[in-house]
């Protein structure tokens, strides 16, 4: 018998993504339960010369091995990772020059067409 988050690494484990993008579960400095991790160097937006490394987490869904279905969990991580490309997105894509929907910026703030 599995326990949870084995059976979230070991589907994780069969999972490819970009090739300077890694998918993993694992726990952070801000977190002590196992989560699904998306880490990728990327371009910085605010300086595109430079590279940076990106870490993002998400926490699991808590499935007993009963209710664990490996399609329910694939939908879920495809979800997370269209919500981190549209952030990925979000920090370039620019109208004359200016940001449309800073990721970053305070709702106060964020920039809108």
């Amino acid at each position: 018998m599995l326990d949870e988050a084995t059976r979230w690494r070991t589907l994780v484990k069969r999972m490819t993504l970009t090739p300077n993008t890694r998918i993993g579960v694992g726990c952070d400095a801000y977190h002590t339960e196992p989560r699904l991790q998306v880490i990728a160097e990327v371009p910085d937006s605010r300086n595109p010369n430079k590279t940076i490394s990106v870490v993002s987490s998400y926490t699991l869904p808590l499935l007993s091995e009963r209710e664990w279905d490996e399609e329910y969990a694939v939908a879920w991580i495809r979800q997370c990772l269209a919500r981190w490309v549209m952030h990925e997105l979000d920090e370039w894509l620019r109208l004359d020059g200016k940001l449309l929907n800073d990721p970053h910026a305070t709702d106060a703030i964020r920039t809108t067409a």
